[in-house]
């Protein structure tokens, strides 16, 4: 089974909880921002008998800003992508638009294909299938007798 990998709990500061408490919104809500920075995109991970599936939604990522690596049994997805430069002559009237970055791990089990990992990247979304491997049966051969 894959799992989420996670180095340490997330913590939240004591007085965004208190605000919340106080007024039913975050401190990000009061300060006039829409969304939370620490967003990390949607999973679905599926079990075939054949493979995992880990499909992640990466809207507005291209496949080139996209990198996923595996380093013992853990597979990291990471993407980054940056603002434009204004023009001289150009000034925003409002600003929604930031640099965005995430980064997801998975801890993977022991009966998988690492050199077999492959991806796709299509309409928003990153798809990779990781493979299963059969457990290795111990070698046998007769011994013979002088």
């Amino acid at each position: 089974m894959i799992t989420k990998y996670r180095t340490q709990a997330p913590a939240q500061h004591p007085l965004n909880e208190m605000m919340t408490g106080l007024f039913n919104r975050d401190i990000g809500q009061l300060i006039g921002q829409d969304e939370p920075t620490l967003a990390k995109p949607r999973v679905n991970i599926t079990e075939t008998p054949e493979a995992y599936l880990i499909s992640l939604s990466v809207p507005g990522f291209s496949k080139e800003q996209l990198k996923i690596s595996t380093e013992n049994e853990t597979l990291s997805i990471s993407g980054e992508h940056a603002e434009e430069a204004l023009n001289e002559k150009e000034r925003y009237t409002r600003r929604e638009f930031k640099t965005t970055s995430f980064s997801r791990s998975f801890r993977l089990p022991e009966l998988v294909d690492l050199d077999g990992i492959t991806a796709d990247h299509v309409n928003g979304t990153l798809a990779i299938r990781i493979p299963r491997t059969q457990p290795v049966k111990p070698a046998t051969r007769a011994v013979p007798i002088k």
